[in-house]
């Protein structure tokens, strides 16, 4: 059976072999997935993984004790959720859900892990990017200790242009204000002088990156490292040869 769903639309099933493209094709199925569903559930088991197509999913950390959260990444189409069993665990601490509608090419656990077995090269694919989500994750923290609201949000808003691919993103100045841990006042803020600085739109519920380069300049740093560790990583895709994607599933700047 050949997979022809959504190879195009994200970027780490393009970048595996002919050969796990066609282990994989015959256990994807394609979803539709709307903003604020779960896609894993804290100290829950999944049963499926979501190679994610199109919008954004964050992945959440949470204080059990007085139920704060803060998002840690963010995933969209040049990845996947489903890290625990790449690593060889059932479940996580942590959440994952998603914050703007989107779609996904979905495969149980079970049959993910038995390809991951079966498959070496595959299994490499499904480490190295395990692997760019802690550098994420590390340079999160970096940036949340480190770097000022307007860093912070030119960082996230380059993070999402990558996933988004140039799209309008949905996104309201309270769920920018959550994603950033930080009142919505400072955000607002925040934002306006960004788009005073012409590096981005703004309307009543939606932005618009314009000026990338600025966003980079913008962000002081917090920008570019894990994105250059996915290209180092996925540079020589070896694609379906009915694919016809050939652009990076990160678009970073070298920092």
């Amino acid at each position: 059976m050949v997979y022809r769903s959504n190879y195009r639309f994200n970027h780490l099933l393009n970048r595996l072999s002919h050969d796990d493209q066609q282990r994989l094709g015959p256990f994807l199925t394609p979803v539709e997935l709307k903003a604020r569903q779960a896609l894993e559930v804290a100290n829950v088991p999944s049963e499926k993984i979501y190679f994610i197509t199109s919008g954004l999913a964050s992945l959440v950390a949470i204080n059990r004790a007085n139920r704060h959260q803060v998002e840690v990444t963010i995933l969209g189409r040049e990845g996947m959720t489903g890290l625990c069993a790449v690593l060889g665990t059932t479940r996580s601490p942590n959440e994952i859900h998603m914050t703007i509608d989107g779609s996904a090419d979905c495969i149980a656990v079970s049959d993910f892990k038995r390809i991951m077995a079966e498959s070496p090269t595959f299994a490499d694919a499904m480490r190295c990017f395990a692997y760019v989500v802690h550098v994420q994750t590390a340079h999160a923290a970096l940036a949340n200790a480190k770097a000022t609201l307007e860093e912070r949000l030119a960082r996230w808003l380059l993070m999402a242009d990558d996933r988004m691919h140039g799209a309008e993103l949905a996104v309201t100045h309270e769920a920018l204000s959550w994603s950033l841990g930080v009142r919505r006042p400072g955000v607002t803020m925040a934002l306006q002088e960004l788009e005073r600085q012409g590096l981005i739109g703004t309307g009543r519920r939606n932005l618009t990156v314009i000026d990338r380069d600025g966003l980079v300049k913008t962000a002081q740093g917090c920008y570019g490292v894990p994105e250059s560790e996915y290209q180092r990583l996925f540079e020589n895709p070896n694609p379906n040869p009915n694919s016809n994607v050939n652009g990076n599933g990160m678009t970073a700047s070298a920092p």
